[in-house]
């Protein structure tokens, strides 16, 4: 997930009544300048608003598993980035989602827009890489600041069964720091089994061997070939040595 804090004006979350849900505007994506992983969306890259309005949707989080809270109005290109408005539903998520935004806003914290997309055409250049074609899927409300001039986040972590664009080092990042919370949940979860002397689940361990297993591949997929035929090497070599211990 990238991370920047909004400096800008123009980009910062315009709340509204005007529909009977309520409402908001934002700059959801700034054009040319370079977020942390170097990468920058060039001007006209958004090439299905159309669709986008007709189709996408607002979540929280990139959470493609829970309903929308809210429709996308409009959208729109202009010399500074991607624009757009959204109407809440009535639900009780998309009002609360709306309530604490609300209350970002008034406290002055951040709260910003993180777009969904799948890249299609892309440029490297000195400072990095320029996304020149992309398709919107969809508009998040986040709480972590990601874009210096916007305000948004530029997220590539959608990619499910449903398309999206995270890049390798965003899923990466996003996999290792979801792997730390787990190892760090079960730390103090064992903890708290061992003063009760319990111990975890048969089927979470399954879980967990299965994630181990997950790792081993990752590592598989990740070593130069040479390097794992070595290390192959020197496995077997180990077995038979150990075979022949008495």
């Amino acid at each position: 997930m990238q991370s920047k804090t909004c400096t800008a004006d123009k980009a910062q979350f315009k709340l509204y009544d005007d529909s009977p849900n309520g409402g908001f505007s934002g700059y959801a994506s700034t054009y040319g300048n370079y977020d942390r992983v170097n990468e920058a969306v060039a001007n006209g890259a958004f090439k299905n608003l159309d669709d986008f309005v007709k189709s996408g949707f607002i979540a929280v989080g990139h959470d493609w598993s829970a309903l929308p809270i809210a429709t996308i109005a409009e959208a729109k290109s202009d010399e500074y980035g991607l624009w757009i408005k959204a109407d809440f539903h009535s639900t009780p998520a998309a009002q609360e989602a709306r309530q604490v935004l609300k209350e970002r806003v008034e406290r002055g914290k951040f709260a910003g827009l993180s777009i969904g997309y799948e890249i299609n055409d892309s440029e490297p250049t000195d400072k990095g890489r320029i996304l020149k074609d992309l398709t919107l899927y969809e508009t998040s409300l986040v709480t972590v600041p990601a874009n210096s001039l916007a305000g948004v986040t530029s997220a590539k972590n959608v990619k499910d069964t449903a398309h999206a664009a995270m890049s390798l080092d965003d899923h990466t990042e996003a996999a290792l720091a979801a792997a730390k919370g787990l190892v760090e949940r079960l730390r103090a979860l064992h903890e708290l089994k061992s003063q009760d002397n319990r111990k975890i689940s048969a089927a979470r361990r399954a879980d967990l061997h299965e994630l181990k297993g997950l790792i081993d591949e990752l590592d598989v997929l990740t070593t130069p070939k040479a390097t794992r035929d070595e290390a192959n090497r020197a496995y077997a070599r180990l077995m038979a040595l150990a075979l022949d211990i008495p």
